[in-house]
């Protein structure tokens, strides 16, 4: 499947499984050069089509499910590091993996040409021993035909699909997250429900962090995605305070980016989500901070600059009574206005929150901005 974000843009399906595969090269299990070649060939011919669409695509990312993938990527892993065990973590857990290790497991998998030697391989689940010769042929030859150097093994495969496909029919009443596709919102939500948070406190504060968002668009590179992220980042701000209060900004980092609920996003979207709600509070984004730090240049200004709008979407909602019913921006002076609507005599703790949270966004921006209530 090749595609932008969640849309898929082209699918191919070909008749190339493990199973199928070991039926007709290895139906006993036992391998010999000359039927691995021949495997190799069939996978090929039915591979050309496919390899050829896919590299005219210049993907930029690669995602791979299925038990034969996360069996192969693990016999890497573990001739990597010797030492690895079950208990380092399920490979969907850590990250990139590279081709050229797959490759050296797969050489290790069909030198062992029974299937009991292959049971024995660090890795290999006895029941997959008998179609994993089959199942890494395979691996192998989808890697190279396609061009693809690293890829990340996706926790979920078909069943999950099948299950998501279903919520998306169900027409789920996502409210104030109408930016969001019916998945990832109805995740979000549950997240915040499960935590324990006030879902309409989240609600009004992201959505007073998106108008400032959609009303400051000739100061900031944010597009459609930038949005999504603040949106889900929003709602998910105060789920640390599940864990604890003091620290709950940090808290909330580790939930998100480590939430299995969380269905549609993408490990770098998480990560991204992760950091904006991290910096809602407290200090501004640091190089001293290791994850803030690891990010491209361009992904610290999106974190930044949507932390810095969700600051001041908080602070509009401070009290948890909806007062701030909406916001307009305009430019005053060399700087910006923000003028707030809602009951006049009631927003002094609304305006001297957003005073205070302002910092960060004036930096961002690079002017100073400037709160009043509509008369």
């Amino acid at each position: 499947i090749m595609g932008e974000s969640t849309t898929p843009e082209q699918v191919f399906s070909v008749k190339v499984g493990h199973v199928r595969l070991s039926d007709r090269f290895f139906p006993d299990g036992q391998l010999d050069d000359d039927s691995i070649v021949k495997c190799r060939n069939y996978v090929e011919s039915f591979l050309a089509f496919v390899s050829h669409e896919a590299r005219q695509a210049k993907f930029e990312q690669v995602a791979v499910c299925s038990g034969t993938f996360e069996t192969v990527a693990d016999v890497a892993r573990r001739l990597k590091d010797p030492n690895a065990s079950d208990a380092s973590g399920s490979v969907s857990e850590r990250g990139i993996v590279q081709a050229a290790d797959i490759e050296r497991a797969v050489q290790e998998i069909l030198s062992r040409r029974t299937t009991a030697e292959r049971a024995s391989l660090p890795g290999v689940d006895a029941h997959r021993a008998d179609t994993i010769a089959a199942g890494a042929i395979l691996v192998d030859r989808l890697l190279c035909s396609i061009g693809i150097d690293s890829f990340t093994v996706s926790p979920d495969a078909l069943r999950e699909g099948l299950i998501l496909d279903r919520i998306d029919r169900m027409n789920v009443d996502t409210n104030a997250l109408h930016h969001l596709n019916s998945i990832r919102a109805s995740s979000v939500e549950q997240l915040v429900v499960r935590h324990g948070e006030n879902l309409e406190h989240a609600r009004r504060a992201t959505d007073l962090s998106l108008a400032l968002f959609d009303q400051t668009t000739e100061y900031h590179e944010g597009g459609e995605p930038e949005r999504r992220l603040l949106e889900a980042a929003g709602m998910l701000h105060n789920i640390g305070r599940f864990i604890g209060h003091g620290s709950h900004h940090k808290h909330s980092y580790y939930l998100i980016r480590h939430a299995e609920q969380l269905a549609g996003f993408n490990e770098h979207e998480r990560e991204l989500m992760a950091q904006i709600a991290r910096y809602h509070r407290k200090s501004a984004p640091k190089q001293s901070h290791r994850e803030f730090n690891s990010l491209g240049v361009a992904d610290q200004q999106i974190v930044r600059t949507l932390a810095a709008m969700l600051r001041v979407g908080i602070a509009l909602d401070r009290s948890y009574q909806r007062r701030v019913t909406a916001l307009t921006v305009e430019p005053f002076l060399t700087g910006l206005m923000v003028t707030l609507e809602g009951v006049r005599d009631k927003l002094d703790l609304e305006l001297f929150s957003a005073r205070s949270q302002v910092q960060l966004l004036e930096e961002s921006f690079g002017r100073a901005i400037t709160f009043t209530v509509a008369s």
